[in-house]
């Protein structure tokens, strides 16, 4: 248990607990966003469906990669200061 704790305490686990709460709101978002335009492209081809469902998807794969690295960066400047 002392390990786990050790574990846990460490920065990069910190910022991996904080990137996954803020994709919680951002993936909602990005969800949303994407139900609203699916929905007013319902008579749109499958092709344009298909590249919006692409689009969200590969967005929320990069907006956790992006939060973690603005995190990091938050953290490096206050490290800094």
């Amino acid at each position: 248990m002392r390990y786990m704790n050790a574990l846990l305490a460490h920065p990069v686990f910190q910022l991996l607990g904080w990137t996954l709460l803020h994709f919680v709101w951002q993936g909602a978002l990005v969800a949303l966003a994407y139900a609203s335009l699916s929905l007013s492209l319902s008579r749109s081809t499958a092709n344009l469906r298909y590249l919006v469902a692409c689009a969200s998807m590969l967005l929320m794969l990069a907006l956790p990669v992006a939060t973690f690295f603005q995190l990091n960066s938050n953290v490096a400047a206050d490290a800094a200061s």
